[in-house]
């Protein structure tokens, strides 16, 4: 089983930090054809440098990651070039970004499951070369505290749930146990996040969500009360709640830099009917970014230009 590791940030009334999806676009610079949109290593570029300008004035903390890091296929060794060219040259050269620590959760073009399933571990083993990159395994939980702000973080690796391999079943136990253990630490977190790269809830390509994550993941995030489950994989940004007011809210940025995906508005309205809200629905580049103090957080959605689409806050009850 996975242990629970402690970071201690020091300074500071806010804890901030940056959610970035579906972001290792292709420096290939390959172009569909019927669809150019769909690989943005430009657009990665440009979000990356929204994110050092936001980081500049906000001061951010660190940075959480949605998975599909590196498009299309992972990485091939812990010296691939691709690590240079799609992390460190686009974002170290900000000087907000170069000595933040990097959360990462993984997703499907990580695995990349045809032809090498065993690609993914590639990150967990630079892990061990670049401290700022923590991956030390496939999932995780971890307590992060900057003065007298705590948010625990529960990690996981949603494609191995969802397609059942490297012993799901134990990914699934640990899961449980982590997020009832959230509510045995002394003190208590004041917020519980869920990261992963599929959603649960969305209106975009994948709409409505994954039905198996949904129904094996959600009871238990209400159960625990999880305040936000936070993923990737639809190449947007979205904000979606129950329309009851109660529960989490679920956070989707995957605006990452590779490609852009549209509403989807037959499999929207049949989320909506179960009783959810689309708050805010983005088809453009760009990330949120988390203010947060012990008794609320704003999420603010920022676009590849710097511009704020949206955003909303969440205050303790």
């Amino acid at each position: 089983m996975v242990c629970l590791f402690y970071r201690l940030l020091s300074g500071g009334q806010q804890m901030v930090f940056v959610a970035l999806g579906d972001w290792g676009a292709d420096p290939g610079g390959r172009v569909d054809p019927e669809d150019p949109t769909q690989y943005g290593y430009n657009d990665q570029i440009e979000v990356g440098q929204a994110m050092g300008e936001w980081c500049a004035e906000y001061d951010c903390d660190f940075i959480v990651t949605t998975g599909d890091n590196f498009y299309p296929d992972g990485v091939t060794g812990v010296d691939d070039p691709r690590w240079y060219t799609n992390w460190y040259d686009v974002y170290d050269q900000h000087e907000s970004l170069q000595n933040l620590d990097w959360y990462v959760s993984v997703g499907n073009h990580d695995h990349y499951l045809i032809e090498n399933p065993n690609r993914v571990w590639y990150q967990v083993e630079f892990s061990d070369l670049e401290p700022r990159w923590i991956l030390k395994e496939l999932y995780y939980d971890t307590v992060i505290e900057k003065d007298d702000i705590r948010l625990f973080m529960n990690v996981i690796d949603s494609e191995a749930l969802i397609f059942r391999f490297y012993n799901y079943t134990m990914q699934y136990e640990f899961f449980n146990a982590s997020l009832e253990r959230s509510h045995e630490m002394d003190p208590l977190p004041d917020w519980r996040f869920v990261v992963a790269h599929h959603p649960i809830r969305s209106c975009g390509r994948y709409a409505p969500g994954s039905p198996r994550l949904r129904q094996e993941t959600e009871p238990t995030m209400d159960y625990y009360d999880v305040d936000v489950y936070l993923t990737g994989h639809d190449h947007n940004l979205q904000h979606i709640t129950r329309q009851d007011g109660s529960g989490m809210d679920y956070v989707i940025s995957g605006g990452g830099g590779r490609g852009r995906y549209d509403l989807t508005e037959v499999r929207c309205q049949a989320m909506i009917d179960d009783g959810y809200n689309l708050n805010a629905f983005h088809s453009e580049y760009g990330f949120v970014g988390f203010v947060m103090e012990k008794n609320q957080f704003t999420a603010h959605y920022i676009g590849k230009e710097g511009v704020e689409y949206y955003n909303f806050t969440r205050i303790k009850a």
